[in-house]
């Protein structure tokens, strides 16, 4: 094998392009390692390496129950059966608990006392890719780096060959109609869902469910918690997964004016119900979006006053649940952990602090937010990601009837805690102050993220050439640029060593902004990231696309047929020549033009044709 990672998983698991392991002469570990595909036999490879390794190191026995479940890209089951194959071949008993959010996993381990559990998904990702979660006993923490380690050493000693000729030991068991039994009534349960009393009967709620997990179950749940009105959006289970839906589609964007967004299946339908006759009647038209298996959601709300669609990341619905807490139970939450990862508002800790919480800062993914429940779950209040992940205490009920307390990040949990607090909010007249305070629940800094993919991930390492390159770009591009008192202040985020980022700190020591660079932990890009005070968002931008111009240049992965592609788009463009999908049957073309419309942001649509941005100029030179 040309290359031998130390660890094979990325922020949350491993994900990315699937594809049958017959396009490949070698065996699944190096088709992943160095073709970046997934095929069926690596999802058996790796779920047989883990049930061994636990085995082998006295953490769980022979025969002991194993629940999977999934989201629903893939439909026939193809990836998924050899997963659950190789949970049998390797001793374990595999539970199916079927379709159901990600939560759906650490809960049954919660529940019956299960030594670990894989939920097969790429959450947000493409439908063209697939991963694995891995949950691990007792409360269904996520796998940590030492973690990635025993695994990663397995994989490599494994022999594959020997283990799909192995005898499957245990008979797979149905439990999906007790599983699915269990996520209703946990979210049902008014402690978990925070709705003491029905929701007011003027809401209509607008699920988007982007064709995934939570297709099956959210409505209901949504409906028995009280909800009058309840719509669906992507709600078929057709392997379409996160297709013109889904939070990631609505990252980075705050509003919607006019008709704009409604290539977003969600936010074409606000449109329409919120200037429908049931609007007019003197609803409140919210969305939910969720990803595509469930574990996070952002908040959508339409302002009649503007005329817009307010985008509620996890920052600002993190705000509102904190609000709610701890005007509700003051004596429980003052003085609590409020933790939140680096990507996060830079003013998100202050609000927090002013609220009465102990703000605490980690890397990137719900599992370093998970860690400081496990450690310290009396003194944890709530966490959030940017992204949509909502983590707080929740109470589930086992079989026997006692009682677990649960921390999972869960978009469900998420988006029905935020209707609550907004329930709160909105017992006085719903004024132009009231869709203010849902917009901006606090003082909102300035923040931007912008990414290059397709690009190498592997050049991007602490202290190697590229990093290097960028740590000097932003000293350089600070030093022409900052306003007097502002000083650069180089830091590392302990989980995220391989980060580069800097703080910006005002005269009297407090943080006033920060730029950090990561590799993203589940595709192939990497993003430039800038937070901070409304003032300096000049110099933060300037920062930003010199970063991210040096990472294109020096990242994009040419072995990558999306990278190819991308290339000769641009080229395309720049000469004035019309270009088609027919002309890059190789590729995802549809994909492909919106993650360098949207995501890149290096071409624009000029009418029916593109044209480069003065980013797609920059870069291509």
């Amino acid at each position: 094998m040309s290359r031998k990672p130390e660890r094979i998983q990325g922020t949350d698991g491993v994900r990315g392009l699937v594809a049958p392991s017959s396009r490949f002469p070698k065996d699944p570990l190096a088709v992943f390692v160095e073709d970046d595909f997934l095929t069926e036999e690596f999802f058996e490879l790796y779920c047989y390496c883990h049930i061994k390794n636990l085995l082998e190191r006295g953490l769980m026995s022979e025969g002991a129950e194993v629940p999977i479940a999934w989201d629903s890209r893939d439909v026939e089951g193809f990836y998924t059966s050899r997963a659950i194959s190789g949970i049998s071949r390797a001793g374990g008993k595999p539970l199916l608990m079927g379709s159901l959010p990600t939560p759906a996993v650490p809960f049954a381990l919660a529940a019956r006392g299960a030594p670990a559990g894989f939920m097969i998904t790429a959450s947000h990702n493409p439908a063209d890719q697939n991963g694995i979660k891995i949950f691990l006993a007792p409360d269904g923490m996520k796998m940590l780096p030492e973690d990635d380690g025993h695994l990663t050493v397995e994989l490599f000693a494994a022999d594959y060959e020997l283990i799909k000729r192995l005898p499957e030991k245990y008979e797979p068991v149905g439990i999906g109609v007790e599983a699915r039994s269990m996520m209703m009534d946990f979210h049902i349960d008014p402690r978990n869902s925070w709705f003491a009393e029905a929701p007011p009967d003027d809401f209509i709620l607008i699920l988007d469910t982007a064709c995934g997990a939570t297709a099956g179950i959210a409505p209901e749940i949504f409906q028995r918690v009280g909800f009058g009105t309840v719509m669906q959006v992507a709600g078929e289970q057709n392997g379409r997964i996160n297709q013109n839906s889904g939070v990631a589609l609505l990252e980075g964007i705050k509003d919607f004016s006019g008709t704009s967004g409604s290539g977003h299946l969600l936010v074409k339908k606000m449109w329409k119900e919120s200037r429908g006759e049931e609007y007019r009647a003197g609803k409140t038209v919210f969305g939910v979006s969720f990803d595509g298996d469930g574990d996070r959601f952002y908040l959508l709300v339409y302002n009649p006053h503007t005329d817009s669609i307010n985008i509620l990341s996890g920052d600002e619905c993190a705000a509102l649940q904190a609000r709610f807490l701890i005007e509700t139970e003051p004596e429980k939450y003052r003085g609590s952990l409020f933790v939140h990862s680096v990507e996060s508002d830079i003013n998100l800790s202050r609000h927090a602090a002013e609220l009465g919480y102990r703000p605490e800062i980690t890397g990137v993914g719900d599992k370093w937010i998970l860690q400081k429940a496990a450690i310290s779950p009396e003194r944890f209040g709530l966490g959030c990601e940017e992204t949509g992940h909502s983590i707080h205490a929740g109470y589930l009920k086992k079989s026997d009837d006692s009682e677990r307390t649960v921390f999972a990040g869960n978009g469900i949990k998420g988006a029905l805690n935020t209707l609550a607090a907004v329930t709160v909010l909105a017992e006085g007249e719903r004024d132009e102050k009231f869709f203010n305070r849902l917009a901006e629940p606090f003082p909102p800094g300035y923040k931007k993220s912008a990414y290059a993919y397709y690009v190498k991930k592997s050049s991007f390492k602490r202290n190697s050439d590229v990093w290097q390159e960028a740590e000097q770009c932003i000293k350089k591009c600070f030093g022409s640029s900052a306003p007097a008192g502002l000083i650069l202040e180089s830091g590392r985020i302990d989980t995220e060593p391989d980060m580069l980022f800097f703080r910006l700190n005002d005269s009297s020591g407090m943080t006033a902004g920060a730029v950090f660079v990561r590799n993203s932990g589940t595709e192939d890009k990497i993003s430039v990231n800038v937070r901070g005070m409304v003032s300096l968002k000049n110099m933060l931008d300037a920062i930003c696309e010199d970063i991210l111009l040096l990472l294109m240049r020096r990242m994009k992965n040419m072995e990558n047929r999306m990278a190819i592609a991308e290339a000769e788009i641009l080229r395309m463009i720049k000469a004035g020549k019309m270009f088609a999908e027919t002309d890059f049957d190789d590729v995802n073309f549809s994909r492909l033009l919106s993650e360098m419309e949207i995501k890149e942001k290096i071409i624009g649509k000029n009418g029916d044709s593109y044209e480069l941005t003065e980013l797609g100029r920059r870069f291509i030179g």
